[in-house]
């Protein structure tokens, strides 16, 4: 009886510390236990309704669902006051980190070093906001001179080195005034027999297409087009087409290497080139940081994009 007694006592023992060992639940591939919540990464965006910014939050979010973290996303429709609310709520909800498009970097910076002050990491996209715990993006003013050198190019080689040129920017945002700078420039250092005649804010298909209608009524004899992104550019596009603007001395310059842009290009019309900057990379990168900063891992802290120009001599590598 004594024997049996002791072996009960010994399973029951057995059985409590087995409870226990196992009470923290079992650890996945990332080292979180299974009855953890799971690290939640905030991201607050200008304007999601950008074609290449849609499908950059469903690559992050792809991301985010193989490594077991809950991405919240904030679209701030380029709205200041917006973005201070999303990152504020970003605070109270438990982000661990926070990914801040600073479209405007007054806002962005006094609202990542509150977040920063409350043990919140924050990585900067796009816009390098100084002091944050990482940055991805592209130096724009660089990407704008590939964008005017492409544009410089074609009216040497197809105009003779002369032109008519409007400029599609966007000077409600920073960054992107320092993106419109450098197609000015690029474009006159290549071809400086060219005239820069029209400038307009067109970053959107509706606002391009409008934009296309007043250059060509105020100058008929625009012959090229070049603008900070694909949305706007492609607007001018079907302005341009829809008025019969079109032909071998035509020429629209774009960037994002959005799938209608690649398209357009591929027809072998009037658009000649966009600039590729692999947003794929980019979101996956993106939340990468995030996750590493929050955990306190070693990672690459700046992290520039490549810029790389799209004609109809490679596009096909890229549709």
């Amino acid at each position: 009886m004594k024997k049996i007694h002791f072996l009960l006592i010994f399973l029951a023992v057995l059985t409590i510390t087995a409870g226990m060992a196992f009470a923290g639940g079992t650890a996945d591939e990332n080292g979180a236990s299974g009855d953890q919540k799971p690290m939640k990464i905030g991201f607050s965006i200008s304007d999601i309704s950008n074609p290449v910014w849609v499908e950059m939050v469903r690559n992050m979010q792809k991301r985010a669902d193989e490594l077991g973290v809950q991405l919240i996303v904030n679209d701030a429709k380029n709205d200041p006051n917006s973005q201070i609310n999303a990152i504020e709520n970003f605070i109270i909800s438990g982000c661990q980190a926070i990914i801040v498009h600073g479209f405007n970097l007054e806002s962005a910076k006094s609202a990542s070093e509150d977040a920063m002050a409350k043990g919140v990491k924050v990585i900067s996209y796009d816009v390098k906001i100084d002091g944050t715990d990482g940055w991805l993006g592209v130096a724009n003013y660089e990407l704008g001179l590939e964008i005017g050198k492409q544009a410089g190019k074609f009216i040497n080689e197809v105009l003779g080195g002369s032109a008519e040129v409007g400029i599609c920017e966007y000077p409600t945002i920073s960054i992107i005034v320092e993106r419109a700078q450098g197609i000015k420039d690029g474009l006159l250092s290549v071809a400086p027999k060219a005239k820069i005649v029209a400038s307009a804010t067109a970053g959107y298909v509706n606002e391009g297409v409008s934009v296309g209608e007043n250059f060509l009524q105020a100058h008929p004899n625009m012959q090229v087009v070049a603008g900070i992104n694909d949305g706007g550019i492609l607007g001018v596009y079907e302005a341009f087409k829809a008025a019969g603007k079109t032909g071998a001395t035509i020429g629209l310059f774009g960037c994002d290497a959005t799938a209608d842009a690649l398209n357009a290009i591929a027809d072998e019309g009037i658009y000649r080139s966009t600039i590729y900057l692999n947003m794929v990379e980019a979101a996956y990168t993106l939340v990468d940081m995030a996750y590493k900063a929050a955990a306190n891992q070693d990672y690459q802290k700046d992290v520039a994009m490549g810029a790389i120009p799209i004609t109809i001599d490679n596009v096909n590598d890229y549709l």
